[in-house]
């Protein structure tokens, strides 16, 4: 197997919301359990605010299937719904996936024609497209997590974690259906979450499995078209989650796969096709 490992850094642009776990009205962001090491040389067990690669991962599976799409000259809806999860959101697991017999000849048909699904993996009928891309966690860069960056700091992971609070308005019903006295005094619910703030930078990576010229082709169009609004986490419409990617892009690769979809989309097109009855 061929491994190619690209890292990079990622940098927060805005507040950065990642919810893991909620108590009440607080929401806090996603942690994972990490063992550092002190200075004193005694190791202990911490909680570090990480993203999920799973999370980038999805934003990144829906940004290859628009531009798959707007290449091929077809929309999103014009898929029958099991198609669409299989571009969109990796396949609807059916009874019997991955358990019966491995059908090598349909996944190799299905890696030449359609090299995002190769790339992130999917779900077709029964048989499972494993991926051929790794998305590592973002990680970020500070004293505690050194260890795992190899990027010395002496930034606190704890002045990285900052407290937003805000309240939300509901509207009292009068107990009459279908009427409201205009006077009621509208509730207010306070609720707080964490976020990391503008400034974080990230370590992170991605690693390419035995790809070839096309498939890394597919992996580099995604990233370019990712970097046009790249945002991670929630609350997006609300100003949060922008990011700068550290990573230059490899535009010639991107264009090759780009071009080698436009010369054979009368091919791709009928396949897609050919997937209805399976997917």
């Amino acid at each position: 197997m061929t491994i190619s490992k690209i890292e990079g850094k990622i940098t927060a642009l805005e507040p950065i919301s990642h919810i893991g776990e909620s108590r009440s009205i607080d929401s806090l962001f996603n942690r994972e359990a990490m063992l550092i090491t002190t200075k004193a040389g005694i190791t202990k067990r911490i909680e570090v605010p990480i993203i999920s690669g799973n999370s980038l991962r999805g934003v990144l599976r829906r940004k290859a299937g628009y531009r798959l799409l707007e290449l091929l000259g077809i929309t999103k809806e014009s898929l029958k719904e099991g198609l669409q999860h299989m571009v969109f959101s990796g396949g609807m697991l059916q009874k019997g996936a991955g358990g019966g017999i491995i059908d090598t000849q349909f996944i190799t048909k299905m890696r030449q024609n359609l090299p995002i699904i190769s790339l992130f993996g999917s779900v077709a009928g029964q048989q499972m497209i494993q991926s051929k891309m790794d998305v590592g966690q973002l990680i970020p860069i500070s004293c505690q997590t050194q260890g795992r960056t190899g990027i010395e700091s002496e930034i606190s992971i704890y002045s990285l974690l900052d407290e937003r609070a805000a309240t939300r308005r509901d509207d009292m019903e009068d107990k009459t259906k279908g009427t409201q006295d205009p006077d009621e005094q509208k509730q207010q619910m306070r609720y707080t979450h964490e976020v990391l703030v503008a400034g974080t930078e990230f370590y992170h990576y991605f690693t390419l499995k035995s790809c070839n010229e096309i498939e890394k082709g597919a992996f580099w169009s995604t990233l370019a078209e990712f970097s046009k609004y790249p945002k991670v986490g929630g609350l997006g419409c609300r100003g949060f989650g922008m990011v700068k990617l550290g990573y230059t892009i490899d535009t010639d690769s991107a264009q090759k796969y780009e071009d080698w979809v436009v010369e054979n989309k009368e091919q791709i097109v009928k396949y897609i096709h050919e997937l209805e009855g399976v997917a």
